[in-house]
């Protein structure tokens, strides 16, 4: 009875589908990962951010949305405007989302030399929402995507 709402989830709950995938499924130690996310809504979402979990023994290199996102850089070819990246965690904080239409986001991955083969490179994604405070809530994940790091050694 005493509870106060301070904010409600608009359409990350419904409306929303993510698809991810990952390219290649097997990569050598020293490759590239490229990993997708694609989201499709139907409801206009304000306040939406995406973030996408990087494995162990990954590292960034890049990135990019499609399509451009008007007002986060001033020109196209700055690919990562509109990008926070911490660590492991690779995040756009504000993404415009139009009702009834879709964005991807891609990242690509450098996988660590001293990678054990055999190792599952799993990378999750998801959308949230976020008060004016920065604390994220109805969190939406997408179905988990991994690569196998296979025997050999990209030269380079």
């Amino acid at each position: 009875p005493s509870a106060q709402v301070f904010a409600v989830c608009s359409g990350t709950a419904t409306g929303l589908r993510l698809m991810a995938k990952a390219w290649p499924r097997r990569v050598k130690r020293g490759g590239m990962v490229k990993y997708s996310l694609r989201i499709r809504n139907k409801p206009e979402l304000q306040g939406v951010g995406v973030r996408v979990e990087l494995p162990a023994y990954t590292s960034y290199m890049k990135s990019k949305v499609k399509p451009y996102v008007v007002g986060w850089a001033s020109n196209k070819k700055d690919k990562d405007a509109g990008i926070v990246v911490n660590g492991s965690v690779v995040s756009w904080p504000d993404v415009p989302m139009p009702a009834k239409q879709h964005r991807t986001f891609t990242v690509y991955v450098r996988v660590s030399r001293n990678a054990p083969i055999g190792t599952p490179l799993d990378f999750n994604g998801y959308v949230y929402q976020s008060t004016p405070a920065g604390a994220t809530f109805c969190d939406k994940y997408a179905e988990g995507v991994g690569v196998v790091v296979k025997d050999g050694m990209v030269n380079k």
